[in-house]
């Protein structure tokens, strides 16, 4: 027997429930999309205004016009005239953009490792491949139960945070960089995007490469130990200053170009914008994932913007930071990747009801 015609008038509970929070999803996310392109709008501003006082120098500095134009390009911004720097060809506009675009196109497909860092997992140090293991002479080494200051705010409590879980896949990435470097000069076969140069050539002090990887590689076995060891030839007191001594210079050296640290964001601080942009219940997923209890499509969501940021950290002695503007521009493309994918699941299921 047919359905009356009352019956197909009454509307479906079900369906219209499910009309009604796609619809509100649509608006949450459209809100959070609005914000981050107001964000971007004024860090481009902010950006152009840094251009034209620098244009007005009369001596011009070529690393800063690199930078800006390196800077500009990310942003996006037209050329304009009035500015002097946006007329001088840089080796950055030369070279970024062709790597740029495949970032871009990788960042949507790589499987990192990330989330199993904070377990534990993906940290044996004897395999890790530096010939001395940090130092040489084993014999005389004395072990170290105290923990790196740059490292310990991202041990205990911290580990199972988006921060902690963060700085410990740059610390493993960089010492993953270093091998495949050490592959590439031996004649083998490295991975394409290993560019340890990236991490250290902004600073003059970050030059010595294979000194800052046995850095890196402290604190990976302090984290899968509980403890680490001191040089023969050094003291306590001399191992705790190391780090902080090198902050200073690199930050010494980038008030000497007239460069400001402030576009330079720490995992912390990383983690704070990032969660600024996410739904509660998308800061809960993250969560999950980083404790372990992740589903396989959360691991899929969060996966191309956890790998984004791991592969775009550059070396601050004390830890990895990320220029915030890079950090904006790729959040919102991941934003963006995630509403057309609900839209389309949307789409295909009302076809599906239909």
């Amino acid at each position: 027997m047919p359905p009356s015609s009352s019956s197909r008038d009454t509307p479906d509970p079900k369906r219209e429930r499910s009309r009604i929070a796609q619809r509100e999803y649509r608006k949450r996310h459209a809100s959070k999309f609005s914000s981050l392109k107001d964000e971007n709008r004024r860090l481009r501003n902010a950006l152009k205004k840094i251009d034209r006082i620098a244009s007005q120098r009369a001596r011009h500095d070529r690393e800063l016009q690199a930078a800006l134009a390196e800077a500009r390009e990310i942003a996006d911004i037209e050329d304009d005239d009035s500015s002097a720097l946006t007329r001088v060809p840089s080796p950055s506009q030369r070279t970024i953009s062709p790597a740029r675009q495949a970032s871009t196109r990788a960042m949507f497909n790589a499987q990192p490792a990330f989330f199993s860092v904070a377990n534990g997992n993906h940290l044996n140090v004897q395999a890790l491949g530096l010939p001395q293991q940090v130092w040489l002479d084993t014999d005389r080494l004395v072990r170290i139960y105290e923990a790196p200051m740059d490292a310990a705010q991202y041990l205990g409590d911290n580990l199972f945070t988006f921060a902690g879980a963060l700085y410990w896949a740059c610390t493993k990435n960089t010492v993953s960089l270093w091998q495949a470097k050490q592959l590439s000069l031996m004649g083998k076969v490295a991975r394409t995007e290993s560019n340890l140069d990236r991490l250290f050539n902004h600073s003059k002090h970050l030059s010595d490469h294979d000194f800052l990887v046995s850095l890196a590689l402290a604190r990976l076995e302090y984290h899968q130990k509980g403890y680490t060891h001191l040089p023969p030839t050094a003291t306590q007191a001399q191992w705790d200053q190391i780090v902080p001594d090198l902050s200073n210079k690199i930050e010494r050296d980038y008030a000497e170009r007239g460069e400001t640290l402030e576009w330079w964001k720490t995992p912390r601080e990383v983690e704070a914008f990032v969660k600024r942009h996410l739904e509660p219940e998308e800061i809960a997923e993250l969560q999950a994932l980083i404790e372990g209890r992740g589903t396989g499509a959360s691991l899929a969501k969060y996966t191309p913007l956890v790998e984004a940021l791991v592969q775009s950290f550059v070396c601050f002695g004390d830890g990895p930071r990320w220029n915030i503007l890079w950090v904006s521009m790729m959040v919102g493309g991941w934003r963006t990747h995630q509403e057309d994918e609900a839209r389309a699941r949307a789409q295909s299921q009302a076809q599906t009801v239909e």
